[in-house]
């Protein structure tokens, strides 16, 4: 039986032994409309966006790792800024604080008022 005709299973545990090597060959014309429509609005986009486990997710991320285009990476925990630099990243980190500052100003009875002494003393921070 060749590699071809083994299903996924078999493959898997094939090329996940150790001293195997794989290639793989990407063949856009057999991805579902949704994940190829997905893939391509990441990449447009250039923010990466989904779970953890996202095919489609992986697929964007490889893609613009593979040609060094900059974007960010979104995820539960964060955002993630592919390509920033040493130097501009404090800049960014103020600005998003400031952001949430100025969000928390404008709703001060988010989750209930429980960041209503966080946004005080962000305001204290700033000035």
């Amino acid at each position: 039986m060749t590699f071809e005709h083994r299903n996924s299973n078999a493959r898997g545990r094939i090329t996940g032994m150790a001293g195997t090597e794989t290639t793989v060959k990407l063949d856009p014309t057999r991805l579902s409309a949704k994940m190829r429509n997905s893939v391509i609005r990441m990449i447009e986009t250039m923010t990466v966006t989904g779970g953890w486990a996202a095919q489609s997710r992986r697929l964007a991320e490889t893609i613009i790792k593979n040609h060094t285009l900059p974007c960010t990476v979104t995820t539960h925990r964060g955002i993630r800024v592919v390509g920033l630099t040493e130097e501009a990243a404090p800049r960014i980190r103020e600005v998003v604080v400031a952001d949430w500052a100025a969000f928390l100003l404008l709703n001060p009875l988010y989750r209930n008022g429980y960041y209503k002494t966080k946004s005080t003393s962000s305001i204290r921070t700033f000035t």
